[in-house]
């Protein structure tokens, strides 16, 4: 069974760097990671306390050092350059088909189905198909919609 201090050892890349917008050299990182455990190691001997609650209160007070002492004194690498990636904004008719086409024929089916039998059989349930179709298809619509909001015609 793991104890608190392995919870917070097998954490420490996360709890340290998860929110750091760059990155540090991997030997920066190592260095980072046994500065954090021996400054823990130094606290928990200091305080002379295995409670949980007291670890996770000591880890917390070393983490925030770490952020908010300029990452002790490391420093960390310049943002690699990336490439915007392109999304291809080029719609074409084979685009629509997919999200208009076929919910409008699904729900011409449903809505012709649920509706005959509404009129037919009143009172057995085929109101609610109706009425479920007819969501489906201002669902799916408003879905077109939002899907090719950012359409502009040359």
């Amino acid at each position: 069974m793991k104890t608190a201090y392995d919870n917070i050892i097998a954490n420490i890349e996360t709890d340290l760097t998860t929110n750091i917008h760059g990155e540090f050299a991997p030997e920066e990182l190592l260095e980072i990671y046994n500065l954090a455990k021996e400054k823990l190691d130094l606290a928990v001997k200091k305080k002379n306390s295995t409670d949980e609650d007291e670890l996770q209160k000591i880890w917390h007070e070393i983490v925030v050092d770490f952020h908010s002492n300029g990452y002790w004194g490391f420093k960390k690498a310049p943002p690699r350059d990336r490439a915007p990636v392109e999304k291809n904004t080029e719609l074409s008719l084979t685009s629509f088909i997919p999200t208009f086409l076929i919910p409008l024929i699904f729900t011409k089916t449903a809505l012709l189905f649920f509706g005959i039998n509404w009129g037919n059989h009143p009172g057995q349930g085929y109101g609610y198909g109706f009425f479920v179709a007819i969501l489906f298809a201002i669902g799916s619509f408003s879905f077109f919609l939002w899907k090719n909001r950012n359409y502009k015609e040359d």
